[in-house]
């Protein structure tokens, strides 16, 4: 079972690596496939995964529409992409995600690349230890 158990630091919040790259059906097959590795806030009050729209123009990623979005009072649409997402669980521990659904995240904060939301976060367990600045997730 992929699991990662990892401190973190209080001014950002527990965060793990993961790699995006296209879709299968998006890569030509005479290149090497587009991939890029970023740090993502694991974001239980996101309801969707979400990266910084630099990423997604730097690897290609194909728009497949606008979805609707919403928070604190305020709404609007952003952006969807659909990309394969790799989490990083530990040495040697992969999870992929791929094909999945991608909204666009725009933010000056530069110590994250993007939100790991509930779409991934409720298909795994995710447990925050508050006094001990530590989370597990696993799935």
């Amino acid at each position: 079972m992929p699991r990662v158990t990892s401190p973190y630091d209080d001014s950002i919040g527990p965060v793990v690596t993961a790699t995006l790259s296209l879709p299968e059906a998006d890569r030509n097959p005479d290149d090497m496939p587009r991939s890029e590795t970023v740090r993502m806030l694991l974001d239980t009050g996101a309801s969707d995964t979400a990266i910084a729209p630099a990423i997604a123009q730097r690897l290609g990623l194909r728009v497949l529409g606008l979805h609707d979005v919403s928070g604190f009072g305020a709404s609007g649409s952003a952006y969807q992409y659909i990309a394969d997402l790799e989490l990083h669980l530990g040495a040697d521990r992969r999870y992929p995600l791929p094909d999945h659904r991608i909204l666009i995240f725009r933010t000056d904060y530069e110590k994250i690349d993007g939100l790991i939301g509930r779409d991934i976060l409720s298909l795994g367990r995710f447990l925050l230890d508050g006094p001990n600045r530590s989370f597990t997730l696993e799935f």
